[in-house]
């Protein structure tokens, strides 16, 4: 019996900031077309690309048709096979658009209808033959994230693990939520087995969810763990380094990683070779290979290649309540989310003190500084001692009108430390 084909249409679309074909961005450290022909392999396909679908020859139906920026896992292909293989004409996948994964992870989706998301995944019977949509179910298991009121507003916040993940990737959001769909399948697999949970908490000698996800863990080898550190769920590469009172809580670590003492690291993806600094908080975040990151907390962002960050602040939230707006197809675009980080290019430096607004795409190869005014680079000689200093045009003074010994400052604020008012 002959093998059928499977067509992947190359669709020429690269992903900012990071310049990277789609087919080459890395979702839970690998890259989408590795994943693409893994599933499809894994099922018997041949794989073939085509610049378009009337390009496929009317020999090779029937076959599978899908284009090379879609993301999927070999459960979520099984899934739409089994029932287009029994459907009478030809089938076009599609998913609830009403599911917490949907208007969590996948909120920028564009091809929708009568409460459906269509995908570009399509089995083909015949050439010309009447395509019909074919609704699957992702299998999803979602968990409540506790974030009050006021902060959220009506949305509830939900984190989505699901079965069987299924997206198009046309943005870096929608790759940071298929890093966190891919790594978190994991999870979903056990919410649906009831005998896979009873061995887990046999395992673990309990039944509280922090001991048998520890029972998850994959350790690779070379590993050197402080034995205070915890993790729970973690997906360990070889020769990563983990230091004092570590935390890795269901993330995929890769191989030669530092994590240093006192880091939280939770529901990432760390590339190969990354350095995350001491009693840094890293979170719903993606890490390409070599990324080196000081302070944070960093959240709902990605890291680019090479980058590194010296105690930046990485917004992911606006104050005033207005929506954190998205560069989409060249403008500005509101994006229906309350929490969002930034989007950080290969070997892009930033420098200590910078403040990136939430929702930002930082190009590739920059190196971005503070305002200068407020950086200190030079000491003058003959610096007044014990009264207040300020940093102003990259040097050290006294700010005009305020006291200019300490006494002065005592008897004006009517309190003995100054360094508190200032």
């Amino acid at each position: 019996m002959s093998r059928e084909t499977a067509y992947i249409i190359e669709t020429s679309r690269r992903i900012a900031p990071f310049d990277d074909p789609v087919g080459e961005v890395l979702i839970g450290q690998k890259p989408l077309r590795v994943r693409q022909h893994e599933a499809l392999t894994a099922l018997g396909f041949d794989v073939r690309g085509a610049a378009r679908m009337e390009d496929i020859p009317a020999s090779a139906y029937p076959c599978l048709v899908l284009t090379d920026d879609l993301y999927f896992n070999v459960s979520a292909l099984r899934e739409f096979l089994g029932a287009a293989r029994r459907a009478a004409g030809s089938s076009q996948c599609a998913t609830r658009n009403d599911t917490v994964f949907a208007r969590i992870f996948n909120p920028l989706h564009a091809d929708q209808s009568e409460g459906r998301n269509r995908f570009p995944l399509h089995y083909l019977k015949a050439p010309g033959a009447q395509v019909n949509e074919l609704l699957i179910d992702i299998g999803e298991y979602p968990f409540p994230i506790y974030i009050p009121p006021h902060m959220r507003g009506p949305m509830d916040i939900a984190f989505p693990a699901c079965l069987r993940p299924l997206m198009r990737i046309t943005h870096a959001v929608e790759l940071l939520f298929a890093n966190l769909a891919c790594i978190h399948v994991r999870v979903a697999e056990v919410f649906a087995s009831p005998r896979r949970r009873l061995s887990l908490a046999l395992r673990a000698m309990s039944t509280n969810p922090a001991r048998v996800l520890a029972r998850m863990n994959r350790i690779g080898p070379g590993c050197q763990i402080h034995p205070t550190a915890w993790l729970e769920g973690a997906e360990l590469g070889a020769n990563v380094q983990i230091g004092a009172y570590a935390v890795v809580r269901m993330s995929r670590i890769g191989d030669g990683c530092q994590i240093g003492d006192g880091s939280v690291v939770k529901h990432s993806v760390v590339g190969s070779g990354s350095v995350l600094f001491n009693d840094l908080t890293l979170g719903f975040a993606v890490c390409y290979p070599e990324t080196f990151l000081i302070h944070g907390p960093y959240h709902l962002s990605i890291f680019g290649r090479s980058s590194a960050m010296f105690a930046t602040i990485l917004d992911d939230f606006r104050l005033d309540g207005k929506p954190i707006r998205i560069m989409k197809d060249g403008k500005l675009t509101p994006y229906p989310f309350p929490f969002l980080g930034s989007f950080i290019g290969h070997r892009t430096r930033v420098a200590g003190g910078s403040i990136i607004g939430p929702g930002r795409s930082i190009p590739n190869d920059l190196l971005i500084f503070p305002p200068p005014d407020g950086v200190l680079n030079r000491i003058p000689d003959g610096l007044p001692r014990g009264v207040p200093l300020f940093i102003h045009g990259g040097g050290l003074g006294e700010a005009p009108g305020l006291p200019s010994t300490l006494p002065e400052v005592e008897r004006a604020n009517g309190r003995g430390n100054p360094a508190r008012d200032f």
